[in-house]
């Protein structure tokens, strides 16, 4: 029998019928460590944290929960550790380029932002191949006082693969977490990250985009816990959804007593380009604090026959109506990176054989 673990636990149960509680993972195909090559600029040092520092990235909890880090744990010998001491803001970015073969798979990351520093991490996770049992990936993240850490996640995966994006980030007084990520195919996604804002005024803005396959299968886990008074956090994600897919995402803010003057906002766009697939969503707000703001909400759907009249008017299939607008919805997303060489891999990646046609 395979050996399962649970993983992208809402943090408030719903009905088990509704099979949106959680989800499953096979955890026996990851054995070892992967590899985690790097590029880092000047500013920036590759060193342990200090004790306390540490104790706070290991005490920190991760989207997909305390059973994948322990999994990933197992098979991560010693992680990278990035830090941008105090005062820095790096002027390039840190580069990650993971490599995965069968059996070594793990791959693990420590973000240190120290007090008024600025640092931007690409890690770029594309290429995963003939790995059924999934490439594994946690990242933890400290944002001290008055800094901003930005990271950029780009996965892509065959269709034997399967992805699993572990991330746990703790923001403090007047600090700034970002998280952009693009998910672009793979037969299985499981990704959650939980920003836990402990400051006053601390700030999480995660913007996803993902494609799902036909007859692939995506599971997100997105937690914002609100501490400190005067928070911030704004999730949001597009996705593409295709034949015999199954989708399901989670976003929760969750208002903490004490954190008086908080806003959050949630909301996911989902465009259905077949028919037959399964679309899950699950926005959620949970709530200990009266002073407070909170949104949420889903937009679900195919093109509308107004579209579909107008671009077809105007000589467009409905093949090439269709690729438009998907890759408009990542596009949309990818333009957030803020980084030349890696928006250009993206878009490549997205828009494929007509795209670099047309820069020939």
């Amino acid at each position: 029998m395979e050996n399962t673990i649970k993983a992208n636990r809402l943090p408030a149960m719903t009905w088990n019928w509704l099979k949106m509680n959680e989800t499953l993972i096979a955890s026996g195909g990851i054995r070892g460590e992967g590899t985690l090559n790097y590029s880092v600029p000047s500013d920036i040092k590759i060193e342990k944290a200090s004790p306390e520092e540490e104790e706070i990235l290991k005490n920190a909890e991760t989207g997909m929960g305390p059973e994948t880090s322990l999994l990933i744990a197992e098979n991560v010998k010693e992680g990278l550790t990035i830090i941008a001491d105090k005062g820095v803001k790096a002027a390039e970015p840190v580069r990650l380029r993971g490599e995965f073969a069968m059996l070594r798979a793990a791959v693990g990351c420590n973000i240190v932002a120290r007090e008024d520093s600025e640092v931007v991490v690409i890690s770029d996770m594309t290429g995963i191949k003939s790995l059924p049992y999934g490439a594994a990936v946690e990242t933890r993240i400290l944002v001290k006082d008055r800094a901003k850490v930005k990271l950029v996640e780009i996965y892509e995966a065959d269709e034997e693969s399967c992805a699993l994006d572990n991330i746990g980030a703790v923001v403090m007084d007047n600090a700034e977490f970002k998280l952009v990520q693009i998910f672009l195919g793979g037969k299985k996604i499981r990704a959650g990250a939980v920003a836990e804002l402990k400051g006053y005024k601390a700030a999480f803005r995660c913007d996803t985009a993902y494609t799902v396959p036909q007859a692939s299968d995506y599971d997100f886990n997105y937690v914002a816990r609100q501490y400190g008074k005067d928070t911030v956090s704004e999730m949001y994600s597009n996705g593409v959804l295709y034949q015999d897919c199954i989708k399901c995402m989670r976003q929760t803010i969750d208002f903490k007593r004490g954190c008086s003057g908080s806003k959050g906002a949630e909301r996911e766009e989902v465009l259905l380009m077949d028919e037959k697939l399964e679309n899950k969503t699950i926005p959620l707000i949970l709530c200990q604090e009266e002073d407070v703001e909170g949104e949420h909400g889903a937009s679900i759907g195919k093109l509308s026959g107004d579209i579909l009249f107008y671009l077809r008017a105007r000589g467009l299939t409905d093949e090439m109506i269709y690729k438009l607008m998907a890759s408009g919805r990542m596009l949309s997303v990818a333009s957030k990176i803020e980084d030349a060489d890696t928006e250009k891999k993206v878009t490549e990646l997205i828009l494929g054989e007509e795209y670099l046609d047309g820069e020939e």
